[in-house]
């Protein structure tokens, strides 16, 4: 298994060049794990 992680830049980078892997992603809508945007510590 890959764990790919990115900024929310880097996905509207990818959503914006139209990458077939990120748009498969979104389409399908499965999150595995979704850190909260207060940071660790």
């Amino acid at each position: 298994m890959d764990i790919v992680v990115r900024t929310p830049e880097e996905l509207r980078h990818r959503i914006n060049i139209g990458d077939p892997f990120i748009n498969k992603i979104l389409r399908d809508r499965q999150v595995i794990y979704a850190r909260d945007s207060a940071g660790v510590g």
